[in-house]
């Protein structure tokens, strides 16, 4: 166990990998060994009475885990839900049969044929090949047939809020003057989950 962290990290360390998650194994062992080096220091500390060391040993450990609270609800919380679900009720209820949606790429889940019923409308669907920006103006989009648009705000609100990192291949001026110009019909905020929530906005485009 104790060569395991560095011969993963080792390993990793060959291959084109880049997300956190891929260090969850290692995080989790860390986590392990800092857990036994409290119990057996305070055990030290408190001598050997067993409800006493364990008495401390909760408090300690209830101490730490205190602020994580908050953080474990919200997460429980969110994925609990979806707002992308809760999007595709709200547009088989409110929006015409005869409108046709044109959205980002990663709203709806293309290729999961598992999904697929969740996430059908009876409109017709125009997708981008990833951002909604790729069809320049709105009567670019209103030519593609298009009657309203689904924008994700894990874009498009970083361009808009003026965020320091935002998507390089998507046009700032494009979704500024959809926001302007168009009449917002739905909205989810972004939440911590941003597969579930990334935050959503349905526009009704100016004719």
């Amino acid at each position: 166990m104790l060569s395991f962290w560095a011969l993963f990290l080792f390993v990793l360390s060959f291959t084109p990998l880049s997300k956190d998650r891929y260090l969850l194994p290692v995080l989790t062992f860390f986590c392990f060994m800092a857990v036994a080096s409290f119990r057996f220091a305070i055990g030290s500390l408190a001598g050997r009475g067993k409800f006493l060391q364990g008495a401390v040993v909760f408090l300690c450990l209830a101490a730490v885990a205190a602020p994580w609270l908050p953080l474990i609800w919200r997460s429980q919380r969110e994925f609990g839900s979806d707002s992308r679900k809760e999007m595709i009720a709200w547009i088989r209820t409110n929006l015409p049969g005869d409108a046709v949606i044109a959205h980002d790429s990663r709203i709806w889940p293309e290729h999961d044929d598992t999904l697929a019923a969740d996430f059908s409308v009876p409109q017709k669907r125009i997708a981008a090949q990833h951002f909604l920006s790729e069809f320049k103006s709105i009567e670019q989009l209103r030519r593609a047939g298009a009657t309203h648009a689904v924008v994700t705000g894990k874009f498009y609100r970083d361009l808009i809020e003026g965020a320091e990192v935002v998507p390089v291949r998507a046009d700032q001026n494009f979704y500024f003057e959809l926001a302007k110009r168009s009449t917002s019909l739905w909205r989810a905020q972004r939440g911590a989950i941003l597969y579930l929530h990334p935050g959503l906005d349905v526009y009704e485009l100016p004719r």
